[in-house]
């Protein structure tokens, strides 16, 4: 036995036609090498200004501090001369007041060492030119003094020369002020010029240095994000690099010709999931592959969704086409089991939509009901008759078997049918009946079987049929030998095949339905002259229940009286407590041709035109003729009342309104007997008042 081919073996699949290990370098581009020297520059720039800036700054503060250094001494000399200048001139104005030239030449050779000294000071500290203007003020206001000691010295001193002598020496002295307050302006401008341009140049290097700041900033962002995508980058590519090996899932690449050149561990996993344990990876690709290939290459764009078998496994697979590299990309992935759940899922999708159909035609059909229903009896009586009846009815009750209930019009077929329904193991479930004899024949087959949609002209959707609504209930056929012959043929079908298809459909419906029927005819006859089916008349006679008239069971009209008394009573706002002898006398002597349907209707009459508290019931005819003659005073309960409302408001001269009106007699309100006078076609006599 030949070895099977060995694996595929699993390198890194990478851009190329050969495959290499997994290398972020060659995917991501790191930063560029431009940008990075460039960062570099401009940061030695940007710390060579800013040293610069340093040091600039740095010199022109020591000039600074040298300048105030070497005028401090100067400012503090003028700031003591004008303290023996202002000195001075005190003296001379004091020594021409007391002529005291003793006290004078004290004070005043004290205050000119003073100056003297001072003058010394400040020609350390000055230029030459200030030292001498310096110089020539004081010695000028020296020699005024002098003249001004020898006019008072004199022993006729001339007032007026020493007055003007006084007054030269006040201008040199503030002359001096002056020149002095000059000089200091000019150290003050001097230190200020100074300050200036160590501000100026500090803005003009501190504004080239913003600019290569901000420029730094600039290029370092640069970087700092190149850097960030890259490593990021570097790091995404190795994730995607070492994904196809890391992944459950099956990968393939194919070359252009669709031969495959990388598989990843997850494809010998699934190619040990369809059964093919060290096989090739091409097994899990479509048989038709290259036509497939063809039209991927063809697509716009170049992707698609495969789903083809293989063997008994489903394959769900997307393929790509990679244009710049001419390979073709395959992931495929085992769907048999989503695919399994996906029909389970249908088909319960179906089910709930076939059960929400049935539940709104059932809907449909008992809103029906709702509208259509007429008052019926329950199964009231204790007789012995009816007693046997229900007798039979529990017997067959736990039973499938189908029930023939036979008996005149009005004695209660319907409320026997569902007594029986309400006895069986089915009561859970729906009871469902259809009039036979209230369909139109061409109707009957749909009402029962039902129909699909477009099935005939009207049938805009698919509609259940009886049977199907009854679905594991009851379904009770009244008037069963009115049925059409074609469809007697069909419900024979049904009753022994439990099967049916819908008019205009082809799909066979399955039901389990237990067959209720009744009628007032004479089946047997009916089977004789062709009317109805002998093999759907034996079908359906497995069970025959009679229904005794109400003729033959009197002893049971007291308590169908007291029933519909006590329902009419409520139905019609009525307060009758109870029913008079002769009424009770009456009901029982008569023989009802029409059975309980005419009972319920004389006592709903009776109880409409009743004034007090007992009802009371008018003569019915003669009861001893026979059960079959209809008594000549028999009427039908709306002509009763007709006649009965026109003697009320004849009597009531037609007035319906107030408390000696019509209404009030009959104990209806006004709306209500205008309402009847309408229904009936009760109208005042034109002549009347």
């Amino acid at each position: 036995m030949p070895l099977p081919p060995p694996p595929v073996p699993f390198p890194l699949p990478l851009p190329g036609n050969e495959a290499r290990p997994a290398d972020a370098s060659v995917l991501v581009k790191p930063p560029a090498r431009g940008l990075v020297i460039a960062f570099i520059v401009a940061t030695v720039i940007s710390v060579v200004l800013a040293s610069a800036v340093y040091l600039q700054t740095r010199a022109l503060e020591q000039a600074s501090e040298r300048l105030f250094t070497m005028r401090l001494p100067a400012l503090e000399a003028i700031s003591s001369l004008r303290g023996p200048i202002a000195a001075q001139q005190a003296i001379l104005y004091r020594y021409y007041a007391s002529r005291d030239v003793n006290e004078f030449r004290q004070l005043y050779r004290s205050n000119h060492a003073m100056l003297v000294t001072q003058l010394d000071k400040l020609e350390n500290t000055l230029d030459d030119q200030d030292a001498t203007i310096c110089r020539i003020g004081l010695g000028e206001v020296q020699s005024l003094a002098e003249q001004l000691e020898s006019a008072l010295s004199s022993s006729r001193p001339d007032d007026g020369a020493a007055m003007a002598l006084l007054s030269q020496v006040g201008m040199h002295a503030d002359q001096m002020g002056g020149e002095l307050a000059s000089i200091v302006d000019d150290i003050r401008r001097e230190f200020s010029a100074s300050v200036e341009e160590t501000h100026a140049a500090t803005r003009f290097i501190a504004f080239i240095v913003y600019g290569y700041s901000a420029v730094l900033l600039l290029l370092g962002t640069l970087v700092a994000f190149n850097l960030k995508r890259y490593f990021e980058a570097s790091g995404h590519q190795r994730t995607i690099a070492l994904f196809p090996e890391r992944n459950p899932s099956a990968v393939l690449r194919l070359d252009s010709r669709g031969a495959i050149t990388y598989a990843n561990p997850g494809a010998r996993d699934l190619l040990a999931v369809i059964g093919h344990t060290g096989g090739e990876p091409l097994r899990l690709l479509p048989d038709d592959l290259a036509e497939r290939l063809h039209a991927l290459r063809e697509a716009a764009p170049p992707s698609a969704d495969w789903e083809y078998a293989v063997g008994n496994r489903i394959l769900h697979c997307k393929a790509h086409y990679i244009e710049q590299d001419d390979v073709f990309h395959a992931y495929p992935v085992d769907v048999t089991a989503q695919r399994e759940a996906e029909r389970a899922l249908n088909d319960a999708l179906g089910q709930v939509s076939e059960l929400g159909k049935r539940l709104a035609d059932e809907n449909v059909y008992l809103k029906a009901e709702m509208l259509t229903a007429t008052p019926s009896s329950d199964i009231v009586g204790q007789s012995p008759r009816l007693n046997e009846v229900l007798a039979r009815i529990d017997q067959v009750a736990g039973t499938s078997a189908t029930v023939l209930i036979l008996g005149e019009s009005g004695v209660g077929k319907e409320s026997l049918a569902r007594a029986l329904h309400d006895r069986s193991d089915r009561r859970d479930r729906p009871f469902i009946k259809l009039n036979c004899a209230a369909i139109p024949s061409n109707l009957v087959e749909s009402e029962l079987f039902g129909h699909e949609k477009g099935a005939f002209t009207g049938a805009a959707t698919r509609r259940l049929g009886r049977f199907e609504l009854a679905d594991g209930g009851t379904l009770f056929l009244d008037e069963i030998g009115e049925l059409p012959p074609d469809t007697q043929a069909k419900l024979l079908r049904v009753l022994q095949e439990h099967e049916f298809e819908r008019v205009g459909g082809q799909t066979t419906v399955k039901v389990d339905v237990r067959i209720v029927v009744a009628t007032h005819r004479d089946l047997k006859a009916m089977v004789k002259d062709g009317s109805f089916r002998a093999d759907l008349y034996y079908r359906i006679n497995v069970f025959p229940v009679e229904l005794p008239p109400l003729r033959q069971r009197r002893e049971d009209i007291p308590a169908l009286v007291a029933h519909f008394l006590k329902k009419f009573s409520t139905d019609h706002g009525k307060a009758i407590d109870g029913v008079s002898a002769r009424a009770l006398e009456r009901l029982q002597a008569y023989d009802w041709p029409g059975n309980i349907r005419e009972l319920q209707n004389v006592i709903e009459r009776a109880t409409i035109v009743c004034r007090g508290s007992v009802l009371d019931v008018p003569p019915l005819g003669d009861s001893t003729g026979p059960s079959t003659a209809t008594p000549t005073t028999a009427l039908d309960l709306e002509s009763v009342e007709r006649r009965h409302i026109i003697q009320v408001l004849g009597d009531r001269n037609w007035v319906i309104e107030g408390k000696s009106g019509a209404a009030a007699a009959l104990g209806l309100a006004a709306g209500t007997l205008r309402s009847r006078m309408k229904k009936l076609g009760i109208e005042r006599p034109r002549g009347g008042g």
